[in-house]
């Protein structure tokens, strides 16, 4: 093996304790609304916007440009070396938001990412073609983000009963009442993403804090 032993070589994950400790600690994400993606960025000095890997491989489409790397200049030196970001597509703060708000009209959820943790490296916009949304909950497979630090609710005196909002929510938290035509959110099956309120004509939808909610405060991974 390579000079190594096998006393010597690093141990494989194996368990799904192990490979979940693994992942928190090398690659791991959380839900975010789109207000937290704009303080993120707020916190920003440069915003790269990237290629998905998870589209390619899921979709044989390539230059789908859903990622946004995330860095923090602090010695204030990325206005020095232009050309080494000539080939990159690098995005001020106001053309990264305008993305992300199509991109949160368009039902995409938002996460941010670590690379070793705690250092937060981007943030995605996710559906059904993303890599860590497919294994975790298309799947059912070990978790690979955290829940939001929100939850959704639905004012009842507001909503319409349009459904509009049923189209958006990639985890299948909301539920319509046909005797009261009226939506409901499952805090308990809720990740808190907030991209169903892009589409309620009646802005009855609101994002409220995790720790709040009786039934979702000690709910960080799918129910």
């Amino acid at each position: 093996m390579n000079g190594i032993s096998t006393s010597e070589a690093p141990a494989i994950p194996h368990s799904a304790e192990q490979i979940m400790t693994q992942r928190k600690i090398e690659h791991f994400g959380q839900v975010i609304p789109i207000e937290d993606v704009e303080k993120i960025f707020g916190m920003a000095d440069s915003i790269t916007r990237m290629p998905c890997g998870c589209r390619f491989e899921n979709t044989g489409l390539a230059n789908q440009r859903y990622c946004f790397g995330l860095g923090v200049d602090v010695e204030h030196m990325l206005g020095q070396y232009p050309d080494s970001s000539a080939s990159l597509e690098v995005l001020g703060k106001e053309d990264a938001l305008r993305l992300i708000r199509k991109f949160d009209e368009e039902g995409l959820m938002h996460s941010v990412w670590t690379g070793v943790s705690p250092y937060i490296i981007g943030v995605c916009n996710c559906d059904g073609d993303c890599g860590a949304y497919r294994g975790y909950i298309r799947n059912r497979g070990l978790p690979t983000f955290f829940h939001a630090e929100y939850v959704c609710q639905v004012d009842p005196d507001q909503c319409n009963g349009c459904k509009e909002c049923m189209s958006q929510c990639q985890f299948g938290a909301q539920f319509y009442s046909s005797a009261q035509r009226k939506m409901t959110i499952s805090p308990e099956l809720c990740f808190g993403c907030g991209v169903c309120r892009a589409t309620c004509p009646q802005n009855a939808i609101s994002l409220v804090a995790r720790a709040e909610s009786r039934e979702a405060a000690n709910i960080w991974f799918r129910a």
